[in-house]
């Protein structure tokens, strides 16, 4: 210490400061100043390791805190796995019940409907519908007939409008017969039918003689009671010309559904049209087979009511003659003055 207030000594004697007095009362001064700070030293280098101590003990103690948590509150693998696989489930389904089919719809709001529910669905169209407005169009490998219709069943309001284009393929039109009959038009005002044969310009008039109930349902008991011929009993319907194929099945019912084991419904819910349908398919009987040349069908019929809104024959896996409707309209206003039967001008009578 001696040797280094000597050198101190000596640098200010040399220096600015060899003019300043440094008695014996600023070497204490300087002695004090240097024993301080080794002092505060000492209080800083002990202070450090024990921050350290603490840092670590605490964060040893939050660590432990933390593992227990979640080793308490994380609930058992297996079972997290299960909610997992429900919760993807979940979403799948979600995603599958959305992701329809062109056709098809899921509807769980939709009865399921049994073989004969089905039937006598299209048994009783007349009475699932007040109004019907629409377009389908019929054909085979012979011909294509185009129906536009309106009819309305309401009380007071019955009559129907109806018109027919009938193309003919792959045959001659050179006769009088074939040609009245590729555009028509028909008219039923409640009490008589007006029959307007459009490339002819002739009409006929008559009684529509045929009675219709429109107060019960009939039941598959009374369509298939014995009969002289052994045929199903008929149902009268109001007269809907061609549109009748469409609007009022009855045939095709009665037929081709007789034999539960012969078809089958393939889909409870299905769109056609914006419209909820039920999809049934079998195969003909003999005679049925004979008649359409077809040994197969499907059906596609709208669940309200039972109207056929597309059908399809098939031989060989292929189409061969379909109904198909393009428009539909159910019970909507209707204008009336569509069931007029008043001559139209430049028409004379069908003799």
């Amino acid at each position: 210490m001696n040797e280094k207030l000597k050198e101190l000594r000596k640098i200010m004697i040399t220096s600015e400061l060899r003019d300043v007095k440094f008695g014996n009362k600023n070497k204490e001064y300087v002695f004090n100043s240097i024993n301080s700070n080794k002092k505060k030293h000492r209080r800083v280098n002990d202070w450090i390791p024990r921050s350290l101590s603490i840092v670590m003990i605490s964060g040893f103690i939050f660590a432990s805190l933390v593992f227990a948590k979640e080793y308490i509150l994380k609930p058992d693998s297996s079972q997290n796995s299960h909610y997992s696989q429900s919760e993807t489930n979940e979403r799948n389904m979600s995603s599958d019940s959305t992701d329809n089919t062109e056709e098809e719809i899921k509807n769980e709001d939709s009865e399921v409907l049994t073989k004969e529910e089905t039937q006598l669905l299209m048994l009783n169209t007349l009475h699932h519908f007040k109004t019907a407005k629409g377009l389908f169009i019929n054909e085979s490998k012979n011909h294509k007939e185009t129906v536009e219709y309106q009819v309305s069943l309401i009380k007071d309001e019955i009559g129907s409008y109806i018109k027919t284009n009938l193309d003919m393929k792959n045959q001659d039109l050179n006769e009088e017969t074939d040609k009245k009959d590729t555009d028509k038009t028909e008219i039923f005002n409640g009490d008589k039918i007006l029959q307007l044969n459009n490339e002819s310009k002739k009409y006929q008039v008559s009684d529509a003689a045929l009675s219709f109930n429109r107060d019960s349902k009939i039941t598959l008991d009374e369509v298939y009671k014995e009969t002289e011929d052994g045929s199903p009993v008929y149902r009268n319907h109001p007269f809907a010309g061609s549109a009748a194929s469409s609007l009022y099945p009855y045939g095709m019912a009665t037929n081709f559904l007789k034999d539960h084991d012969k078809w089958e419904i393939e889909k409870q819910s299905s769109t056609l049209l914006d419209k909820n349908v039920i999809i049934i398919k079998g195969s003909l009987n003999d005679d049925d087979s004979d008649k359409y040349n077809a040994s197969s069908f499907r059906f596609w019929v709208e669940r309200q009511t039972g109207i056929l809104l597309k059908m399809e024959l098939y031989k060989d896996d292929q189409v061969v003659e379909s109904l198909v409707t393009k428009e539909l309209e159910l019970n909507k206003t209707i204008d009336k003055n569509k069931f007029s039967i008043a001559i139209p001008e430049g028409y004379t009578l069908d003799k």
